[in-house]
């Protein structure tokens, strides 16, 4: 395959020391370059911004995998300003919390949960276990799994 069908791109994000070592993990998984641009902070909270290069369809799901590690959003009315809105860990991914001023919690699903994104995880998974010859049958099967249509009778190869 010739270079226009892997088109290349990186992008520059701020991780701190865990997601850093998620990077530094899965980052030889999808053939993707990370490295530190520089650091900053106190020493209970390291900040350093990296560069992800490699190609669009990699550095896109390891970024997808880095947002979903940074776990569910939190709107805490009760923190100061400058810390009302942050990504928590020990919320799942795609779940949003509400602190009230009085403590109620109340907690929802965003509706941005999966969809494309989920899909091209697949794909990549896919990808990687059947190489280029990827059957449409096999693509095919794998989302009507994903999408708990497991018994939906299977279709020809067309592609």
């Amino acid at each position: 395959m010739n270079r226009r069908e892997h088109p290349e791109t990186q992008e520059t994000v701020d991780v701190d020391a865990e997601e850093m070592r998620f990077l530094e993990i899965n980052a030889p998984r999808y053939g993707v370059t990370v490295r530190r641009l520089d650091a900053r902070g106190i020493d209970v909270l390291q900040y350093a911004m990296v560069s992800i290069a490699g190609s669009t369809v990699a550095v896109s799901t390891l970024l997808r995998l880095l947002n979903e590690f940074r776990g569910g959003q939190v709107i805490d009315m009760q923190a100061p300003a400058s810390r009302r809105v942050y990504r928590s860990r020990s919320l799942e991914y795609g779940l949003v919390a509400i602190i009230a001023k009085d403590g109620t919690v109340t907690l929802s699903a965003s509706s941005k949960r999966g969809g494309i994104e989920q899909v091209l995880a697949l794909l990549a998974a896919l990808k990687a276990t059947h190489g280029a010859d990827l059957p449409v049958s096999t693509i095919k099967a794998a989302l009507a799994t994903t999408a708990g249509e497991a018994d939906a009778p299977p279709s020809e190869d067309r592609g």
